[in-house]
């Protein structure tokens, strides 16, 4: 039977991007977010201003030095931690060794003269592209903020120039790979509503920003990491198509916020049978291992995340949830081996899409109870008897995560056998960024979990 697939991606978004503004705020998402969305639309001034409002109180909490308190300010006298711009590219390509490989915040400064009659007139600062976010201000003003290799355009409202010396502003977030300002110098320029232009040519500063780590939050209408800007431009536009399932592959730039996954994610899956069909099956690809090796117990983002996208299909009987824990690479975060992901992801919606009789994804945790002096788990969806493979790394944990610690477990058919601990509240199982998880049925193996203890 011939299958049509829409694939509709963009990697490295967050969840947020996906949902729209009103169940991101049904889930926790803030509601001012989700207001800067739909005024940007009407009002991109405003917008920008009440953003860079947000952005600075970002800084003010952040910035260690009080001599950089408001960098972006008009009246703002660079120290001597700004240094001239050797050319006005990609930092790589300055000659710097300690920059070659930057990744964090780079501020840029620049001043530009303009003349009574070319202050009055309305404007747009064109910067080129700027890799990788950047946040921009004039004369002390925010105006506008863009991502990756998109042009840079941003209008100024009557006010924000003046006659003679004008600041020009630029923060640069390079999260990855090659950051900086680049592009002709033609793309950097102010231009007037009479066509004329001036070309921001001249001294340009920078400072590296090294002094934390975070990064800054990202505009509300970011187009990956923003609120409902996917859900908006790329689930909306082909319309009402009748599909006979889904599947759901994201997750790593979420995990830093793993407890408001699975709420979002349920509401994800809740938006898509609205729109396709209240039934809609729905296959969740949980997230492979990958990251530190480090044995438990550890504390784990990814972790925390697989356990959301568990609990999000848990008791959904048109939904499922694809096991990867065996098929990442620890130094890869795009797993090289596609077809395994493919093959277990093809099961699950055998089951879920076509009712097969088998399993749709492996051993499946049911409940963790004590009996007598022992602590029982028990698997339901096995294809045959639990295999223990070399190693069971399962933990049991009070409430703190420090009281983790890791215990042996002993396979009994479709059981696993753990001693018993009177503090002991919940076990948990492969609970690490990158784990080996060795129990598993004849075909697949079971994945990741946290359980109460009954």
């Amino acid at each position: 039977m011939p299958l049509g697939l829409i694939d509709n991606s963009w990697g490295g978004s967050a969840i947020s991007a996906w949902l729209k503004p009103d169940a991101y705020v049904a889930t926790g998402g803030d509601a001012k977010n989700a207001a800067l969305v739909a005024l940007v639309v009407t009002d991109p001034v405003a917008a920008n201003r009440q953003w860079g409002d947000i952005w600075q109180d970002w800084w003010a909490k952040h910035a260690k030095d009080p001599a950089e308190a408001t960098p972006w300010a008009r009246d703002f006298h660079p120290d001597a931690h700004w240094q001239p711009v050797p050319v006005v590219d990609r930092w790589s390509k300055w000659n710097l060794p300690a920059l070659d490989k930057f990744v964090g915040l780079m501020w840029y400064r620049t001043t530009v003269t303009l003349t009574p009659a070319q202050a009055v007139q309305a404007a747009t600062l064109l910067l080129g592209p700027v890799d990788d976010v950047d946040q921009t201000w004039v004369n002390g003003h925010a105006v506008g903020t863009g991502h990756g290799e998109a042009q840079r355009r941003y209008p100024l409202a009557p006010g924000t120039l003046v006659a003679g010396e004008n600041v020009v502003v630029v923060n640069d977030l390079n999260s990855w790979g090659d950051g900086g300002m680049n592009g002709p110098a033609e793309t950097r320029a102010i231009l007037f509503t009479d066509g004329s232009r001036v070309h921001l040519d001249g001294h340009w500063l920078y400072r590296a920003v090294t002094e934390f780590r975070d990064q800054p939050p990202r505009t509300p209408w970011d187009a990956i990491a923003g609120v409902g800007t996917i859900q908006n431009g790329m689930v909306m536009p082909p319309g009402a198509y009748g599909l006979k399932g889904a599947a759901w592959y994201q997750g790593e730039s979420d995990a830093g916020s793993q407890l408001a996954y699975e709420p979002k994610l349920r509401a994800l899956i809740g938006q898509w049978r609205t729109a396709f069909g209240k039934d809609l099956p729905v296959a969740v690809i949980q997230l492979p291992n990958y990251g530190s090796t480090t044995p438990p117990p550890t504390r784990s983002d990814w972790a925390g995340l697989r356990e959301a996208q568990r609990r999000a299909v848990e008791g959904d009987s048109h939904a499922a949830l694809v096991v990867t824990i065996d098929l990442g690479d620890a130094a890869n975060l795009h797993p090289p081996a596609k077809r395994p992901v493919a093959t277990r992801l093809a099961r699950a919606m055998e089951r879920i899409a076509y009712d097969s009789p088998m399993p749709p994804s492996g051993p499946k945790p049911m409940s963790a109870r004590r009996d007598q002096n022992r602590i029982v788990i028990v698997f339901a969806d096995n294809d045959g008897k639990l295999q223990p493979g070399d190693a069971a790394p399962f933990e049991l944990c009070g409430v703190a995560d420090e009281s983790c610690h890791v215990v042996p477990g002993n396979v009994d058919g479709t059981r696993v056998i753990l001693p018993a601990d009177p503090a002991a509240t919940r076990v948990r199982y492969c609970w690490a960024d990158s784990p080996v998880c060795t129990i598993r049925d004849s075909t697949l193996p079971a994945g990741p979990f946290e359980l109460p203890i009954q």
